[in-house]
């Protein structure tokens, strides 16, 4: 067990991180989400060839162990990840063995069922977007364009909502500012986060800090305070907790991977610095259970080094939002 203290967090005690059972692969790349208490891990490269999976995994917290859950429809790496009830959404990705083209497909994973199927498509591809959902329709934002002719990635700026009742097509909305890939989203259940993200194919010095915020009332994007650093790779790693925005992990640029764990206080609009993972990982799949953050899984390297590694945090809850 690793146990860190720093100056500024906001819990006001110490935050322990534990590792708890491992993944039944060593993945990265890969696409997940909590619900209830269970962590999902969806696809992923599985090696340093990055070779794509179709497997899916779901940890179970409250017996500390894994199982195997209906593979995904094709191989798919890069979706964004959205939760409805007892339905999980992947839309877009990248489809293949890396470096994988860029997809439309929208695919819905009943948990009751252990069953996928297909649901409204995206309006154009994209790979490596971010997702949420506010109120009763799904937003898809950012990503990037990648094709068998053109494989390096085109980052699009493009907004697209589907309402969950009912509806059959996207349509669009105001383009996120600044387009990127890699990025995070999550919602405080009022406006919509766009954070961080990398630009292109570049991971040496493509990483960026902005965090962009949409308010679905006036149908605008405005710029709130950066990360501190700039960050990507952090797509299955960027939830909302305790009133804070939090992202886990991810990359740096010169190919760096990270372990920090921040959290924006949207009252302050100032990230504050908790204990770091034990270990560096980007894309992790990571989101909290009840009152403790569990994250899996990820590139434990500057290169392609897949981890199986999973951790838990110790239970903790955030101070009220501006009260730091």
């Amino acid at each position: 067990m690793a146990t860190f203290t720093v100056d500024n967090n906001p819990t006001q005690a110490t935050l322990t991180w534990t590792t708890v059972a491992p993944s039944p692969i060593a993945r990265f790349e890969a696409q997940g989400v909590t619900v209830s208490n269970k962590l999902y891990v969806f696809g992923g490269f599985v090696d340093g060839a990055l070779t794509t999976t179709k497997r899916s995994d779901v940890y179970d917290s409250s017996t500390n162990t894994w199982r195997r859950i209906a593979d995904l429809p094709e191989l798919i790496t890069h979706a964004a990840v959205v939760v409805d009830g007892q339905s999980i959404y992947l839309i877009g990705g990248y489809v293949g063995n890396s470096p994988g083209v860029s997809t439309s497909h929208v695919w819905k994973y009943s948990i009751p069922n252990n069953t996928w199927s297909a649901a409204p498509p995206l309006p154009a591809i994209r790979g490596a977007g971010a997702a949420v959902r506010l109120g009763r329709n799904l937003h898809y934002f950012g990503g990037a364009v990648r094709t068998a002719s053109q494989p390096v990635g085109v980052d699009r700026g493009n907004h697209y909502r589907l309402s969950l009742d009912g509806g059959t097509a996207w349509s669009s909305l105001a383009p996120l500012p600044n387009p990127r890939n890699h990025l995070g989203g999550a919602t405080d259940g009022v406006v919509i986060y766009a954070v961080g993200g990398q630009h292109g194919e570049d991971e040496d010095n493509g990483n960026d800090a902005q965090v962009d915020i949409y308010d679905p009332r006036t149908g605008t994007w405005i710029r709130t305070t950066d990360l501190p650093r700039p960050r990507g790779h952090i797509s299955s790693s960027t939830f909302f907790k305790d009133g804070y925005i939090f992202v886990v992990g991810g990359a740096f640029n010169d190919f760096q991977p990270s372990a920090d764990v921040t959290a924006y206080d949207p009252v302050s609009a100032k990230w504050l610095t908790l204990p770091p993972l034990p270990q560096t990982r980007k894309t992790p799949v990571a989101g909290p259970i009840g009152s403790r953050i569990f994250s899996s899984t990820g590139n434990a390297g500057s290169g392609a080094s897949p981890s199986k590694t999973t951790y838990r945090s110790s239970p903790f809850t955030m101070s009220t939002p501006g009260s730091e």
